[in-house]
């Protein structure tokens, strides 16, 4: 997680006139320190929750641009499902096309000067620290748990007394909030949510 959000930075660095970052908000570790309890390896402090503005920047004045106002919004979220490891990885990816195909591709072009895509690579990043470390206990079978054996009730007493409901509503809160700083139309009626 570290690595891919330093990549993310040195991106929006070489950008600056496609890719802002802002800090939205904390997670929920960072926001109740209190939870470090000596015994398990949180993360100290917690994590900032980051989201990432890619759009031709109105400054850039090789064309007529459209003002952030004008232009269409489209929020991406991933990562708030700790132990699916993929969609953060796509999504960065994907801002990585975009930023890269500005004015190679026209679609691309197109869609940065008429679109401001707004993602969050993590939006459960305390989960995430989590995931990573130790294993998902649910999942063992047979030789495999009794290997854990020893360690999972180590384990399954840690995660038991994370509270992990309040983690991703803190979290959606945040994502909340940026959604409300930015005006997103909803114009067919239709919002799709990813269900998973």
């Amino acid at each position: 997680m570290n690595g891919m959000m330093d990549s993310i930075h040195y991106l929006a660095a070489d950008y600056p006139n496609l890719v802002t970052i802002t800090d939205i908000g904390d997670s929920w570790l960072k926001n109740n320190e209190g939870r470090h309890d000596g015994q398990h390896q949180l993360p100290d402090g917690g994590y900032d929750i980051y989201a990432l503005n890619i759009t031709a920047s109105d400054a850039d004045t090789t064309t007529s641009r459209l003002t952030s106002e004008e232009k269409g919004k489209m929020l991406l979220t991933s990562g708030v499902h700790a132990r699916e490891y993929a969609p953060p990885e796509l999504l960065a990816r994907f801002v990585e096309m975009m930023v890269h195909g500005y004015n190679e591709n026209a679609d691309v072009t197109w869609i940065l000067r008429h679109t401001e895509i707004h993602a969050i690579l993590y939006v459960n990043p305390d989960g995430r620290f989590m995931a990573e470390r130790y294993p998902d206990l649910r999942r063992l079978e047979g030789p495999q748990l009794s290997q854990a054996a020893g360690t999972g009730s180590y384990y399954c007493n840690m995660l038991a007394n994370l509270e992990v409901d309040v983690l991703i509503e803190e979290d959606c809160v945040i994502v909340l909030m940026l959604c409300r700083r930015q005006v997103f139309q909803n114009y067919g009626k239709l919002v799709k949510v990813k269900w998973s």
